[in-house]
C-alpha cells in the first residue's frame, strides 16, 4: 500500500473510532463515561481496568478468529473487519481514559509539595 492510501486508511479509521466513542457515550454513559466498567468492577471485586480488558479480549478473540479464517481463504467484508478493529481500538481509548483518571485522582490525593519563596 502506498503512503497516500495508507494515510487515508489511518484517517478513516481514527474518525471511525472517534465517532463510535461519541455515539456510544449516549448509550453507556450515566454521568460517568466509564461507569459501565466501574459498576461491574464493584460487583466482581475487580478493578475497572481488568473488567475493560476482559471485554476487550472478546473483541481481540473475534479478530483472531477472522485472521485464522484468512488461512482458510475466507475474507470477511471490509465493513465487518472495520467494526471489530474499531471496537478494539475504542476499548484502548477507554483504557487510556481510566489511566488518565487515576493520574488525576492521584494528584488530588497527593498534591506536590508547596514551594515557598524566600
Amino acid at each position: 500500500m502506498n503512503t497516500p492510501d495508507f494515510n487515508v486508511c489511518v484517517e478513516e479509521q481514527l474518525q471511525r473510532v472517534y465517532a463510535t466513542l461519541v455515539q456510544k457515550a449516549g448509550e453507556y454513559a450515566h454521568g460517568d463515561r466509564l461507569s459501565n466498567f466501574k459498576r461491574p468492577a464493584d460487583m466482581m471485586r475487580m478493578t475497572p481496568e481488568k473488567v475493560l480488558i476482559g471485554y476487550w479480549m472478546k473483541h481481540i478473540t473475534s479478530i483472531l478468529d477472522f485472521v485464522d479464517e484468512l488461512d482458510k481463504g475466507v475474507l470477511r467484508s471490509e465493513d465487518i473487519w472495520a467494526e471489530k478493529i474499531t471496537d478494539a481500538q475504542a476499548y484502548l481509548c477507554l483504557l487510556k481514559a481510566f489511566i488518565r483518571e487515576r493520574h488525576v485522582n492521584m494528584q488530588k490525593d497527593n498534591p506536590p509539595p508547596e514551594i515557598k519563596n524566600g
